[in-house]
């Protein structure tokens, strides 16, 4: 049972004496509404009671029994259980008497004529006689097609509910009693509800892209205090970018073997550092020659050096020999 309203301002649809026990009911929202659980529900043992197999309803307020719910059980309101499908192949009418010729010889094996019923589209009929022999079972009625069932009533007196042992339900299995109380309101009935509905979780994917910036050098602030920007202004900065100083150092200073790029201080201008850098390894590779010597100047002076060559008076390394001379 369900029921759901309105709330308006000023009215008060449940007094304090009808006030809901809400650990029992059960709030679901959906596309099609928000609708409010009504019923009152049990987790039920079954015990031996004689030739059935009972349950006692806990709730002082027991009303009427919705349905049972398990894991071979599913007993809706009419109360009705079916035990088996009865296959048959041939019917016979005779004076309001049904005779069913019956396929399925095995329904013989637990069939109990006193609590068994066979089901017609939701309809009992009390079973007259059956005969395992000539595989039949007469039942009172005039029209039977379809898909039929051999069925039991769940029987309900006052707060215990029972089915007899004969339905070959399990006594060991836990079933789910849903039942309304008496102080449950009438379908319909407009209530007022007051929830939590709790945290709200969002969950989303983007794509976002890192320009991570160092500033290792320079005016790095912005001065509020004076007039040129105000807050939430938009603004544009101008910045030269290019290759940390560790990574300078260990990607190619320490090629050099040399400790002024070696030890690159925070005291040292990275600039020049770099300039340097930059005409030590393109000399490197030409050798010792005027235009290594050359390039190596300008990458540090951005200047064309002017760099004149000569012997120290015709001595040659390799043919001349050296030569004696005398001290002061």
């Amino acid at each position: 049972m369900f029921g759901s309203g309105n709330i308006s301002d000023g009215q008060d649809y449940i007094p304090s004496s009808h006030n809901l026990n809400s650990k029992k009911l059960s709030f679901n929202f959906n596309k099609k509404g928000q609708f409010l659980d009504l019923k009152s529900s049990e987790v039920a043992t079954l015990y031996d009671d004689g030739d059935f197999w009972s349950y006692d309803i806990q709730s002082e307020e027991f009303l009427s029994l919705f349905s049972i719910v398990g894991r071979d059980l599913n007993i809706s309101s009419d109360r009705i259980f079916n035990k088996s499908q009865i296959s048959y192949h041939k019917v016979t009418y005779s004076e309001g008497i049904s005779r069913i010729f019956v396929s399925d010889m095995s329904i013989f094996n637990n069939i109990n004529g006193q609590y068994d019923k066979v089901n017609i589209d939701g309809i009992l009929h009390d079973i007259i006689t059956f005969s395992a022999i000539e595989g039949t079972i007469s039942i009172e009625s005039d029209d039977v097609s379809g898909e039929i069932f051999l069925s039991q009533i769940v029987y309900v007196e006052g707060s215990k509910i029972s089915i007899h042992k004969s339905s070959s339900i399990s006594s060991k299995s836990q079933y789910t009693v849903y039942f309304i109380e008496s102080t449950t309101p009438e379908f319909g009935t407009a209530i007022a509800v007051e929830f939590n509905s709790g945290k709200i979780y969002s969950e989303y994917l983007y794509l976002k892209d890192l320009i991570e910036i160092y500033y290792e050098y320079g005016d790095n602030e912005i001065e509020w205090t004076r007039d040129g920007l105000k807050e939430g202004e938009s603004y544009f900065v101008s910045y030269e970018y290019g290759a940390l100083r560790t990574a300078l150092r260990a990607n190619f200073g320490l090629l050099t073997d040399i400790d002024y790029f070696k030890l690159f201080s925070l005291d040292t201008d990275r600039e020049i550092y770099r300039d340097a850098l930059e005409g030590s390894l393109n000399a490197f590779s030409a050798g010792s020659t005027k235009d290594s010597i050359s390039s190596a100047v300008k990458a540090i002076s951005k200047t064309d050096p002017d760099i004149a060559e000569g012997s120290p008076k015709g001595w040659i390394l390799g043919r001349d020999t050296l030569k004696g001379g005398n001290f002061d």
